[in-house]
C-alpha cells in the first residue's frame, strides 16, 4: 500500500480502518517527503516489494496521484472511478468497483 500524507495521519487512518493488516508492505509518502504522483515514491515502495515497476499493478483511484503517477513508474495501473462518464486517454485499465477486479485478474 502507498498512501500520501504524514506520518501520523496516515498511521491513524490505516489503524481505524483495519486496511493495514490487508497488506504486507505500507509506504507513507510523509516517512520520505515524497509525494504521489512523484515517480520516485512508486520506486521506494518496488525497492521495498523487491519487484522492479513493470512486475506491478498499481490499483488507486485518483487520475493524477495513482494512475499518471504509477505510470510514469513504469508500473501497468488499474483506475477505480465509478462514473462512466468520466474517462482518459490514459493506457490504464478501468474498473468502477474494487469487486470488478476479479475480472482482470
Amino acid at each position: 500500500m502507498l498512501t500520501n500524507g504524514s506520518v501520523y495521519s496516515q498511521a491513524h487512518k490505516l489503524e481505524q480502518t483495519g486496511l493495514e493488516s490487508y497488506f504486507g508492505t505500507v509506504v507513507i509518502s510523509g516517512t520520505y517527503g515524497i509525494n504521489k504522483p512523484d515517480k520516485r515514491i512508486y520506486e521506494i515502495i518496488c525497492a521495498k516489494l523487491q519487484a522492479k515497476p513493470q512486475d506491478c499493478v498499481y490499483i488507486g483511484d485518483g487520475l493524477v496521484n495513482d494512475v499518471q503517477g504509477s505510470l510514469q513508474a513504469g508500473m501497468r495501473s488499474v483506475w477505480i472511478y465509478p462514473d462512466p462518464k468520466c474517462d482518459t486517454n490514459l493506457p490504464c485499465q478501468r474498473i468502477f468497483t474494487i469487486n470488478d477486479l476479479k475480472q482482470l485478474f
